[in-house]
């Protein structure tokens, strides 16, 4: 059972389609207009879907944009956005080495902070981010550098 993490590619439609029905509430299939924003996201220069993939399925996925700016010598910042993890495959360490292998990407992009919004945290949001070195400002978990103001 190897577990890999990896960009997206075009052909992870499928299975993130399946993904985003079983994990999310509303479990509809991806509209045409899902299927174009998947497409562009996959020629984005800022911004990353990256995935787990867990005996050739995508099993997790996750956001990851990179955020010009001019503070802080001109290094970026990021936020991780939209981790999900299907419900089958939980509790199995998947997100903890999805968000490692997207730390370490962002990190070699030179962002000196990285932010990750939970609305609602649950109590094991905050197990492993905080394991992970993350600190809670309100809704937001912070890796690295300053806190937000």
């Amino acid at each position: 059972m190897a577990t890999v993490c990896r960009p997206a590619k075009a052909a992870d439609i499928d299975d993130l389609n399946l993904l985003f029905q079983s994990a999310t509430r509303d479990g509809r299939p991806f509209s045409k207009r899902q299927e174009i924003i998947f497409n562009r996201l996959l020629q984005e220069e800022i911004l990353d879907l990256l995935v787990v993939e867990k005996d050739e399925y995508v099993v997790g996925c996750c956001h990851c944009a990179v955020i010009p700016t001019l503070f802080h010598s001109g290094r970026p910042y990021a936020v991780i956005n939209h981790l999900i993890v299907d419900p089958l495959n939980r509790r199995q360490g998947i997100a903890r080495h999805l968000l490692t292998y997207a730390l370490d990407m962002l990190q070699k992009k030179g962002c000196y902070q990285i932010y990750m919004p939970i609305e609602k945290p649950k109590p094991w949001h905050r197990e492993v981010l905080q394991s992970m070195g993350a600190h809670q400002q309100g809704d937001w978990f912070v890796l690295g550098g300053q806190s937000r103001s």
